[in-house]
């Protein structure tokens, strides 16, 4: 063999080893994050009976809160919900800036949600929480997050939630397979004060386009016009159930990520609000 063919094999080699080495690191990096985020879900996640005590096993072990499967596509997501389960005071102390929490049924999606102090969605490209942990460390798997555009009481006619597709939201992509939502519709999303459970409506391919802003979605007409498109998108990774009547009088909650393939376009899952639950009352 000639030198020249020697130093090929050895980059080659070298590469090889390289890449494998990343992927054994990225792989062990993103376990530790998984187990990280179910530690802590185990943590503040309780179930609570009507008097708003934890309920325990027969162990004495506290019972970590589970969400009620969706009934079938042509039924109401229903959630039985009675007592907030998440210790938000715990989560509180850990990071002051997380509002609320995500879960979506019979997935492991199931995650806190913040919101980082004056950070718009205009022209942004680079979000705090996208390479910062619920605690507040790096990590390049990051946190679910809204903007400020959001209020944090869910009171907007759209509120969406952002996260990597490689990690808090790595599930979407399984939508894209319509026997995926089986089960798999009820989006809820709890706050010190209340809970509010939506249905998915639509799983869509969009732009990169931030959503409030460009179809000024706190208006009617906007709202409007954001429904027909989704209702009028049309491909094979694109799913809208035809039977929900979907109107501006409804609220939305979308769930936004890159698409695996490319960065250039984003995966959206959208739900429409079907009750909430005060606590307080």
């Amino acid at each position: 063999m000639s030198k020249k063919g020697k130093i090929i094999i050895t980059i080659c080699i070298v590469v090889a080893a390289v890449c494998a080495a990343y992927l054994i690191i990225h792989f062990a990096n993103l376990q530790a994050t998984s187990d990280k985020d179910k530690a802590l879900a185990e943590s503040v996640k309780t179930v609570t009976n009507e008097a708003g005590e934890a309920v325990t096993d027969e162990n004495g072990e506290t019972v970590t809160e589970k969400t009620d499967e969706t009934k079938k596509e042509s039924e109401t997501v229903t959630v039985e919900i009675s007592n907030c389960p998440i210790d938000f005071k715990a989560l509180e102390e850990i990071n002051p800036e997380i509002y609320a929490w995500l879960t979506v049924s019979n997935t492991e999606i199931d995650f806190p949600v913040a919101q980082h102090e004056g950070e718009s969605g205009l022209g942004a490209y680079e979000y705090y929480y996208l390479y910062v942990g619920y605690d507040l460390e790096p990590s390049e798997y990051g946190t679910l997050f809204t903007t400020i555009e959001n209020s944090k009481d869910m009171s907007d006619n759209v509120t969406v939630i952002y996260g990597h597709n490689k990690s808090k939201f790595s599930e979407l992509k399984n939508y894209r397979d319509e026997s995926y939502w089986d089960g798999r519709r009820a989006m809820v999303v709890y706050t010190p004060e209340k809970a509010y459970v939506y249905k998915l409506w639509a799983t869509v391919v969009w732009d990169r386009s931030f959503l409030i802003d460009e179809y000024n979605l706190d208006t009617p007409e906007g709202f409007e016009a954001f429904i027909n498109k989704v209702k009028a998108t049309t491909n094979v990774k694109s799913h809208v159930d035809e039977t929900m009547d979907v109107t501006n009088n409804d609220k939305l909650l979308i769930l936004s990520t890159c698409m695996p393939e490319t960065s250039k376009k984003r995966y959206l899952a959208i739900g429409v609000l079907q009750s909430e639950t005060d606590y307080t009352e």
